[in-house]
């Protein structure tokens, strides 16, 4: 399938696309349809892919379609059971007219239809401290700079290291409020009092559990509504707010007045509201995990963060500025002759972070970073690439204390968190005998929250 060439439009204005859509069709869950853009449509049974299959052969990130001049790319994202056009297994292909496609025993057909979809680029390359001369980077800026001119609530999606803070940070700098503060609370593996703590404050009457030293030294604490209630709050993976936290933030964004307090009436909220998160809210919605009502006030304008592996035309640029904030400053050169190409086929599960510790140890570790890297593409794990699948009932490779010791904080939490409780709800469900009454209450959990874990680790598909 060819698109119109990419000259089409200026490149510094936007670029013609056509108008794609995908349908998968599966004998077990009739159909589903996802609109194909500049970024690349994940499809899989994961609730976390842009399109959703119900089909038990389908890998939770079983293949991908991306978009270029080239034409219509078809990607396998190393899935279990394989992604066939017509009866050829294939890795990676540029889509003939009228292809068949298959993945397990569901269909998938792509239509175009006309007339094409103009996409506005941003002429930067740049927003903020984010760098990206890609094409799908240039489409997110070009969304950002308009967003920066409204105060409405932003929702950046993405996983862990694409810099969604940045972007928020960025937002912030370019909008009205820029004078106002800039206040980010993180929510994710933190215990909900703590996050309450830090959202709503403690006035000075309030005792907390713990010492009574402890309380002292917290109070009259202002938490983050009020310090930024004229500026731009940051909800970092706001995903995994608590249900009564999520009610109380709900209340102070309707109402747009801060709860009162012993030491204060009920202020004003003025301040603009930007949420970042790694999970789908969407599929959390219908899940039931996340209210309805405070998603659409979170998502007045939804925009997604690309991860890495989707944009490596930005890695050279993205290397050259962690070089040069280096002291002293160094530049490309100074990388080993085959660095780039070893960025360029790196898998980058730790996207953009990742990328920035990599590069700073090739200046010092050549050797070591490039062996291990070339290690890494021989023997994919499945905790080293989005595109590596977990047979069912399988836990994944656990990340390596080296691998964690070369990560920031909270992405390093992040990831001993999902492999700890990959191996707890793998090892209480067998106990159960895969009965899931037993199982839930074991665990102390509801069948519901039980129902969720067994499909992110594909443990209800065990025969």
């Amino acid at each position: 399938m060819r698109l119109l060439p990419s000259e089409a439009v200026s490149p510094e204005d936007g670029i013609q696309i056509p108008t794609v859509r995908v349908t998968a069709t599966s004998p077990l869950g009739g159909k589903e349809t996802a609109a194909l853009g500049a970024a690349p449509l994940a499809v899989g049974s994961s609730a976390e892919c842009g399109l959703t299959v119900r089909d038990p052969a389908v890998s939770r990130r079983h293949c991908e379609f991306v978009l270029s001049s080239r034409g219509i790319t078809l990607r396998d994202l190393g899935s279990k059971n394989g992604t066939f056009v017509g009866e050829i297994r294939i890795v990676e292909a540029i889509l003939p007219v009228g292809a068949t496609i298959r993945i397990g025993t569901t269909r998938l057909s792509v239509v175009m239809s006309s007339p094409p979809t103009f996409l506005p680029l941003s002429r930067s390359t740049s927003f903020g401290d984010a760098v990206g001369q890609s094409q799908v980077m240039r489409s997110l800026f070009a969304r950002l700079e308009r967003a920066s001119a409204v105060g409405d609530a932003v929702l950046l999606t993405g996983e862990l290291g694409t810099g969604k803070k940045l972007l928020a940070r960025a937002l912030h700098e370019g909008g009205v409020q820029r004078n106002e503060a800039f206040v980010a609370v993180e929510i994710s593996g933190r215990p909900p009092r703590h996050v309450e703590r830090d959202l709503f404050g403690q006035a000075s009457s309030q005792s907390h559990a713990g010492t009574r030293a402890e309380g002292a030294m917290l109070a009259g604490q202002d938490g983050a509504l009020m310090r930024a209630r004229s500026g731009t709050l940051l909800l970092e993976d706001v995903g995994d707010l608590s249900p009564d936290l999520q009610a109380r933030l709900l209340r102070v964004l309707e109402s747009r007045r801060l709860e009162p307090s012993s030491d204060s009436e009920g202020l004003p909220f003025e301040a603009r509201v930007i949420a970042a998160t790694r999970r789908n809210l969407k599929a959390q919605v219908d899940e039931g995990t996340f209210r309805s009502d405070l998603y659409y006030l979170l998502a007045e304008l939804e925009m997604s963060v690309p991860p890495l592996r989707d944009r490596k035309d930005d890695i050279p640029m993205l290397a050259e500025r962690f070089l040069a904030a280096q002291t002293p400053s160094r530049k490309l050169s100074d990388l080993p002759p085959t660095a780039l190409d070893l960025l360029a086929a790196h898998a980058w599960p730790g996207n953009v972070r990742e990328l920035q510790n990599m590069v700073v140890r090739l200046v010092f570790l050549p050797e070591e970073i490039a062996t291990a890297i070339s290690e890494e593409q021989a023997n994919p794990t499945a905790d080293d690439g989005a595109a590596a699948v977990v047979p069912a009932g399988k836990p994944s490779s656990e990340p390596s204390v080296d691998r964690l010791l070369a990560l920031p904080l909270q992405q390093a939490r992040e990831l001993v968190l999902e492999a700890f409780e990959r191996r707890y709800v793998t090892a209480k469900w067998r106990d159960a005998g895969g009965n899931a009454f037993i199982a839930a209450a074991k665990m102390g959990i509801s069948e519901q929250l039980l129902r969720q874990l067994l499909e992110r680790y594909r443990l209800d598909r065990e025969g």
